[in-house]
């Protein structure tokens, strides 16, 4: 799957980034969100400064103001969700996991779940002797360790397994985020059918 496909079918869908959509939901700790860029997260975003100057010509919907705003979006995700993982080298589903779950989890929780995968996979060759070497740190840093043990995972066939993993801890996450504050319950639904699917 390339980044248009991932692309397409997290952020431009309504059901899971919202596509070319603002939204200021107070419940949401996010803040105001454009196309699932939240202001709190993002707020040196250049895309900020168009949608502020567009709201007050309202002319926030005309399509020159959408067109600029989708290529700045595109750039937003390729950078900074889909080259950092370097998932043009991955595995299309794979590819397309860690693309959603950094959107939606960020990127050290998302890379202390691969860690943690990557060293439950590490099962004992031998007494004492890892399929991969040594466990890597859980320290959410994706680092050529990371990568260098992820290329090998997969280059094992580990691919699915790596996404079915990611995926398990991604809903435990969403648990545990909906039993610590009942708030986020309201999101609960479309966060364990759409994100941890």
């Amino acid at each position: 799957m390339s980044f248009d496909a991932s692309f397409e079918t997290i952020v431009m869908d309504p059901g899971m980034e919202g596509g070319l959509k603002l939204t200021d939901d107070p419940a949401d700790p996010g803040k105001l969100t454009f196309a699932g860029i939240s202001s709190a997260s993002w707020p040196g975003w250049p895309g900020w400064a168009v949608i502020e100057s567009a709201r007050k010509q309202g002319t926030l919907k005309s399509e020159g103001v959408r067109s600029v705003l989708l290529k700045l979006v595109q750039g937003f995700y390729k950078k900074e969700f889909w080259d950092c993982w370097k998932c043009g080298d991955l595995p299309d589903a794979l590819a397309h996991e860690l693309f959603e779950q950094s959107i939606n989890l960020g990127h050290p929780r998302t890379c202390r779940h691969l860690q943690q995968v990557l060293n439950a996979l590490n099962a004992e060759a031998a007494p004492g002797v890892f399929r991969y070497g040594a466990d890597l740190g859980v320290d959410g840093a994706f680092g050529p360790k990371t990568l260098s043990r992820l290329h090998k995972a997969v280059a094992d066939g580990r691919g699915t397994a790596i996404r079915n993993g990611l995926n398990a801890l991604q809903g435990a996450r969403y648990v545990e985020l909906c039993l610590k504050n009942r708030a986020r319950r309201r999101f609960a639904g479309g966060w364990l059918a759409k994100r941890a699917a």
